[in-house]
């Protein structure tokens, strides 16, 4: 069923409806069969750890999660913001964030302070800066333009860099104009299409949003670089457009061909969000909850989903530009086997300030290069060993206690207090960590 506003219906100046709204029933039925599966679990198993090793394991006999790591090096995250728009009243202030050339300083600086496995991500790099949905394309001149592209792209193969380009085929923007209101968005079962109350924003057709990959990985062949796609991995809706219909199921098929349409062309493709139909194809995954919804039926955080994923795909939560408490941040990413990442840019944020990306409150790259430095000197150090294993086992010891126990045996104990802890013959600081190679169960 969906629903229709009827407040708006109105003859000779009169609202002639009853209600505010309307149910009706959609005429086409979803014509497909649903399963359950059942796996009883007992004994030890019988917890989230054993739920979480059951469904990663089911994952893998369907070829439906990527293969363990290969290398056991923890890479850092940078993402770079390149342009944005600070909206005026006559016109828009193009704001150059970090250009190519500073993006080469930038990378050139984490390469001296010893980070050798470093991926770094442009955002807003296209015409107009960040944000002007579905605009991937051309290169904002006032960066560097495609010749400043060039350029860094291949600075990056040279290094070792894993390069990538950040982009949108799910949004858009009515004020951008590069796309039709018409055949291109998706659509209600009772005609208009899906948008917000101002009918400024829209979702795009997901065979739409496929054409325009084809069209944009054209563009970018002779650049060295992969591609992240934002929220391709948050949602996938139906649409009723009656020229290019989709079904749930046709939109993932969709989504699945567009990661390995990318996989094809370029070699990397990293998706924000981790729904389950990108397991098998991302190799990096953005924005990955660390937190629970809060609802009132929650009352514990646990690492269910980084205990299926992770040592086969990387993945990270918030920047840690924005912590509000960087130790405690820095201990969840431990607990939680994230791999360290930053959001930065050249200039400072406070040019940010009058634009719809001022929650980037901090960001200045000489600001965190030494900390995001020492934390992936640190992390290298220390977590190599188990970046690469499976997370088999969590469990909060004590109040301020937890423990990680991976595949090859090694624990992690997490102190969260303020005083420190002794548990079982070790002792671990106060908000600090212990690693413990060879480890028996936490239990």
């Amino acid at each position: 069923s969906f629903e229709i506003m009827l407040s708006n219906i109105t003859v000779h100046g009169r609202d002639i409806a009853k209600m505010p709204k309307g149910t009706r029933i959609d005429r086409n039925i979803i014509r497909q069969d649903y399963e359950m599966r059942f796996v009883f679990l007992e004994g030890d198993n019988a917890n989230y750890s054993g739920m979480a090793n059951e469904y990663r394991e089911f994952l893998v006999t369907q070829d439906a999660l990527k293969d363990s790591l290969e290398e056991s090096i923890v890479p850092l995250g940078i993402d770079l913001l390149m342009g944005v728009r600070e909206e005026r009243i006559l016109f828009d202030r193009f704001i150059a964030m970090t250009t190519f050339k500073q993006a080469e300083e930038i990378t050139e600086k984490f390469l001296e302070k010893g980070v050798d496995n470093l991926q770094v991500n442009l955002k807003g790099y296209s015409k107009g800066g960040y944000g002007l949905y579905p605009i991937n394309w051309p290169i904002d001149r006032r960066l560097g333009g495609s010749r400043g592209f060039k350029s860094y792209s291949e600075f990056a193969k040279e290094n070792g860099i894993a390069l990538s380009v950040q982009t949108n085929f799910m949004n858009a923007l009515g004020e951008s104009g590069k796309f039709s209101k018409n055949s291109d968005v998706v659509r209600q079962e009772s005609g208009p299409p899906v948008s917000d109350e101002m009918m400024n924003w829209f979702l795009l057709n997901p065979s739409a949003a496929y054409e325009r990959l084809q069209k944009f990985l054209g563009q970018i062949d002779r650049y060295e670089t992969g591609i992240v796609f934002e929220k391709l991995g948050e949602k996938i809706y139906h649409d009723y457009n009656t020229k290019r219909p989709h079904s749930r199921m046709k939109t993932k098929k969709t989504w699945e061909n567009m990661m390995e349409l990318v996989l094809e062309k370029k070699g990397f493709v990293a998706v924000e969000g981790g729904n389950a139909y990108v397991l098998k194809y991302a190799d990096r995954l953005y924005n990955i909850p660390v937190e629970t919804s809060e609802y009132h039926i929650c009352d514990e955080t646990v690492p269910f989903y980084q205990m299926v994923v992770h040592g086969r795909i990387p993945y990270s939560s918030g920047p840690g530009n924005l912590f509000y408490d960087d130790v405690e941040q820095k201990l969840k990413w431990i607990e939680y086997g994230c791999m360290p990442y930053f959001e930065l840019t050249y200039e400072n944020a406070s040019e940010l300030r009058d634009t719809k990306y001022n929650n980037l409150f901090t960001s200045s790259y000489d600001h965190w290069l030494d900390n995001a430095s020492q934390i992936y000197t640190e992390f290298n150090e220390k977590l190599s060993s188990v970046w690469n294993e499976d997370m088999v086992e969590h469990s909060r010891l004590a109040d301020e206690l937890y423990g990680v126990r991976y595949e090859n045996g090694t624990v992690i104990y997490i102190n969260y207090g303020e005083d420190k802890v002794n548990y079982r013959g070790h002792s671990i600081d106060a908000r600090d960590y212990l690693v413990v190679e060879g480890e028996g169960s936490l239990r």
